[in-house]
């Protein structure tokens, strides 16, 4: 996904980056962003990213949209592979997680976990909420990333869909 604008937002301004562009304007499109618990520069373990999943008809803008064709398996096969530019660092990820859940039921936006054990726990919590089996294993070791967007069309209003994927 080739998006430049990116915010890490403190808890309080979480609903600001919702409804305003990356100048500051409102805009129903809002713009990309971490919460501030996320660390670019020398990250945890998973950097969560929200977005809406709104097109702007006028420009053709399309946020986290695309990720809804993650929810078929024919999809993910021939597009596994995400990729992260940041100011400390790009990545390449592959896709091993795509899941609907309901607000609140979890959290994927997890960034730094107590041990080993712990991040296996939380990963293999995804897997098992996960749509479908990528296959794609991740270990102990690894980084992830979460795409965060709303999904009104698994919980209405609180509908998430999360795609996950591991650095390679």
């Amino acid at each position: 996904f080739p998006y430049t604008t990116l915010f890490r937002s403190s808890y309080d301004r979480v609903d600001y980056y919702l409804v305003h562009n990356f100048n500051g304007k409102q805009s129903k499109m809002g713009t990309l962003f971490s919460l501030a618990k996320t660390d670019y520069e020398t990250p945890g373990r998973n950097i969560a990213i929200y977005g809406h999943h709104i097109t702007n008809t006028s420009s053709g803008q399309k946020m986290f949209r695309p990720l809804f064709s993650y929810k078929q398996k024919g999809f993910y096969d021939k597009h596994s592979t995400v990729y992260l530019d940041t100011l400390y660092h790009c990545g390449k990820y592959r896709i091993f997680a795509v899941i609907n859940y309901v607000n609140g039921d979890w959290d994927p936006s997890t960034a730094y976990f107590a041990n080993d054990d712990t991040f296996m726990d939380f990963i293999g919590t995804a897997q098992s909420l996960s749509l479908y089996d990528t296959g794609v294993t991740v270990t102990a070791t690894d980084h992830i990333i979460t795409l965060i967007s709303c999904d009104r069309t698994f919980a209405a209003k609180e509908g998430r869909l999360v795609v996950m994927a591991v650095e390679q």
